[in-house]
């Protein structure tokens, strides 16, 4: 069946309009069902019905549909409504904010790239950021009572639950039973993860029902002129409470995401003000320091405090000798908000103000470590290359449309966001990262997000130690110690 539809003609009210048409919950386990073959499928083969596109149409059948429709939906009725999503022609004028190169992009990244991402590497992230803390200093908010608030339980008993979820949802078309922890085959599960644990999980983390999910929506409008980019609330309640008892996840990859430090961001904001944002920050900071630790011939130095007249002035974060070169690093903690996400007025302002500063700091302490005002520790004779780590992802930033609003440095330098240098600290396990950043920062790659220039470099038998030692603390994994189950 061929599905025809005008791409100059497409908005989000016929998008809207044709999502409305179906029984809602028929939509909506169809959703669940594609998004789980989707999962073992290479991205080519995922058109027309993208997992962005699908958890689109999951959210608009929940904000506008309703359960007394008739219409069951088929496969094509499905991709059609994908390929509307797809083809929403933007209103955004020449000359908006919305409508220059960078802003374009950067509402593409973060709508496509994250379901482009293996969600492995941020569940091991939850244990190894927060269970691996090196206590050098006091936080003021952040504890495992506050953890276990925000998440229902211990960090490592929240992933085992989260595990256990994708995994129901991920062979049952998107459903987790409640009744499943009845069954005798579960009694192994229940005596790693009690059922009160379990429960507690899902109603704290991850369960909503519909007219929550509507009333989540309605917190963040969307922008006029670009309706389709708006706050999924499926992202951080992937599951949906159905009136049978059971939960379904539209979205199952979304399960797997919620489990990653950075979705615990703006809850633990809400709950506990900035003091939450400043604790992520030392966390983080802490996080990239034990990472560059786990390189066999690194030699890792914290910030130095040093004098300019009669001021005190702080060194970037992390000093790292690679033997071969000298990495000056510098981590950033903070998340882009919303507005930022979609490309308005208000990213050039957040690029400037996180990257831009961290940048200057870099130009600083090079200087400093020039001028031979660092002491002895830190070596002035090897190949100085700079680097902003970054716990929220680094979509385009290391581009030239980035590039250009932040200030000149006066090394090489790479923004690296925490799934980067993990991909970059597994690869060191048996090479010297140096000549490979050396490489990058010296050739086009230099303006690539980092992940797909190191994949060149990777290799299948690659293991990161922080991540490798989280998954040996979780509660669900094969014996052999390779795979999560």
């Amino acid at each position: 069946m061929e599905i025809k539809v005008d791409p100059d003609r497409t908005t989000y009210e016929m998008f809207k309009n044709e999502v409305r048409r179906f029984n809602q919950q028929a939509l909506l386990e169809l959703i669940a069902t594609k998004c789980s073959t989707l999962e073992n499928q290479e991205v080519m083969h995922w058109s027309p019905t993208f997992p962005w596109a699908l958890a689109a149409t999951a959210q608009a059948s929940l904000i506008y549909g309703n359960p007394y429709r008739s219409t069951v939906p088929r496969e094509a009725d499905l991709a059609r409504c994908c390929l509307l999503y797809s083809n929403i022609t933007p209103l955004e004028t020449s000359g908006s904010p919305l409508a220059t190169p960078l802003s374009i992009l950067t509402r593409i990244a973060f709508e496509q790239f994250p379901y482009q991402e293996s969600g492995s590497e941020e569940v091991a992230r939850a244990d190894a950021f927060f269970n691996g803390y090196s206590d050098r200093k006091p936080l003021e908010v952040i504890s495992e009572e506050t953890l276990q608030e925000l998440m229902g339980a211990s960090v490592t008993e929240a992933v085992g639950v989260g595990l256990l979820l994708h995994g129901g949802a991920y062979y049952n078309r998107g459903y987790y039973d409640p009744g499943w922890l009845d069954q005798p085959n579960f009694t192994d599960v229940l005596e790693l993860v009690p059922r009160h644990t379990i429960e507690s999980v899902i109603k704290t983390h991850y369960l909503i029902d519909i007219p929550g999910f509507r009333a989540k929506a309605a917190e963040a409008p969307a922008n006029a002129l670009l309706p389709q980019y708006t706050f999924n609330p499926l992202t951080e309640r992937p599951f949906i409470q159905m009136p049978d008892g059971r939960a379904l996840a539209p979205v199952p990859h979304l399960v797997t995401r919620k489990l990653s430090p950075i979705e615990l961001y703006y809850a633990g904001i809400k709950r506990f003000g900035v003091a939450f944002a400043r604790d992520m920050g030392e966390l983080f900071e802490d996080y990239v320091g034990r990472q560059f630790e786990a390189l066999p011939q690194a030699t890792v130095t914290p910030e130095i405090e040093y004098r300019v007249k009669k001021d005190h002035v702080k060194t970037v974060d992390w000093f790292v000798n690679l033997r071969s070169h000298l990495l000056l690093v510098e981590a950033k903690a903070s998340r882009f908000t919303l507005g930022s996400r979609i490309g308005d007025e208000t990213l050039e302002t957040q690029l400037q103000n996180t990257i831009g500063k961290a940048f200057t700091q870099l130009n600083r302490t090079h200087k400093a470590l020039l001028d031979g005002q660092l002491g002895d520790s830190i070596p002035q004779d090897l190949p100085v290359i700079g680097m902003v780590a970054t716990l929220d992802s680094a979509y385009g930033i290391n581009g030239v449309f980035v590039r250009k609003l932040l200030p000149e440095t006066d090394v090489p330098v790479l923004v690296a966001s925490a799934r980067d240098i993990e991909m970059l600290v597994a690869i060191g396990q048996r090479e010297d990262i140096g000549p490979i950043l050396q490489g990058i920062v010296s050739g086009e790659q230099s303006t690539w997000h980092l992940g797909p220039a190191l994949s060149e470099h990777y290799q299948q038998g690659d293991k990161n130690p922080l991540h490798e030692a989280a998954w040996d603390r979780y509660p669900f994994r094969e014996p052999s110690g390779e795979e999560p189950i």
